[in-house]
């Protein structure tokens, strides 16, 4: 019996990716080698932490609810080197 379903594939919502691209040294210095979860429109970070465990629990602390942030992690600049 097959499980496949007719939904399209998900995509992400929002700018994030150019807002990365676009962050200034000290935003991104604040944020690198950090879990983070971007703001659905991607506008910018709204929570970050050490690992995902701790980003999820910020989450929900502040009364933020987790299926409307994209979660990412902020490589170190060596990754693009």
């Amino acid at each position: 019996m097959s499980t496949a379903t007719n939904k399209p594939p998900v995509s992400m919502p929002g700018d994030y990716r150019k807002t990365r691209r676009e962050m200034s040294e000290d935003e991104y210095q604040k944020w690198v080698y950090k879990h983070i979860a971007w703001a659905w429109d991607g506008t910018h970070i709204v929570a970050g932490a050490e690992n995902l465990g701790d980003l999820i629990e910020e989450l929900r602390r502040r009364g933020i609810d987790t299926s409307k942030v994209v979660f990412d992690y902020m490589d170190g600049p060596e990754t693009y080197l």
